[in-house]
């Protein structure tokens, strides 16, 4: 247990403190710190432990408050000219998508893939956060030198590399044409039967059904699914690569 030590009267940035804090449900201790009730200058009154008095804590949460709305300036890393912004992420030290695009981006020659070598979802395409909002790297590439994604439509790749970013390896495509693209390429994995792994029935149970004349309700009940489980087999909706 810390040593008591009486500060009453002292000030800590713009706090003072007052008194013990004795209005605590375990008495002057929270995990083994004794608080003080502190006034601040702005009037405000807190109950802080006395080890962050002067170090962590020096305000009610006003000088924060004031501070936060101040934008500072700073220097872009992109294109090195100073801008204002009230965060210093490393996301946010930027004072343009483009110029956060060129943190990204490793650039080779124009014939080859231009990686992006920050932060990359599960597919492997780049991301990442501007301003509160989260994009992807190669669609905001795209953007910047073609002039715009049209509404509804992707940005798809020529080279079949995810994290690529060079504008020449990009072009506008639908849904469709992204799945036909990935299916000719032999890239999308399609689960069926067993290998789904939420399927309760394997390949020779299927076939049993199929071939029996058993009706469904009793064929449910032997297998432990339902109804309308053996009728979408029968009538070829489930399980339709299985003879």
């Amino acid at each position: 247990m810390p040593a008591f030590k009486d500060i009453t009267g002292l000030r800590f940035g713009r706090l003072t403190a007052l008194k013990v804090d004795d209005s605590l449900p375990h008495g002057r201790l929270v995990n083994k710190k004794i608080k003080w009730i502190c006034e601040c200058d702005c009037g405000n009154r807190k109950s802080v432990a006395a080890s962050s008095l002067g170090r962590m804590t020096k305000s009610c949460g006003c000088y924060r408050s004031e501070t936060s709305k101040l934008p500072r300036e700073r220097i872009c890393l992109g294109c090195g000219k100073k801008f204002k912004t009230r965060t210093t992420k490393i996301d946010y030290v930027v004072c343009s998508l483009s110029c956060r695009i060129k943190l990204g981006i490793k650039k080779k020659s124009q014939s080859e893939c231009w990686p992006w070598v920050h932060l990359q979802d599960k597919d492997g395409y780049g991301e990442f956060w501007f301003s509160g909002k989260k994009y992807r790297a190669h669609r905001v590439a795209f953007a910047i030198e073609k002039g715009g994604i049209p509404h509804g439509k992707g940005v798809l790749h020529s080279c079949d590399n995810p994290p690529c970013c060079n504008p020449d390896h990009l072009y506008i495509g639908t849904v469709v044409e992204n799945t036909a693209d990935m299916d000719r390429r032999g890239r999308r994995v399609v689960l069926r039967g067993e290998d789904a792994g939420g399927s309760k029935l394997t390949e020779s149970q299927v076939k049993i059904i199929k071939k029996s004349n058993l009706s469904a309700r009793k064929l449910a009940a032997r297998f432990g699914v339902k109804d309308q489980c053996i009728y979408k087999i029968r009538q070829g909706v489930n399980w339709t690569h299985v003879p």
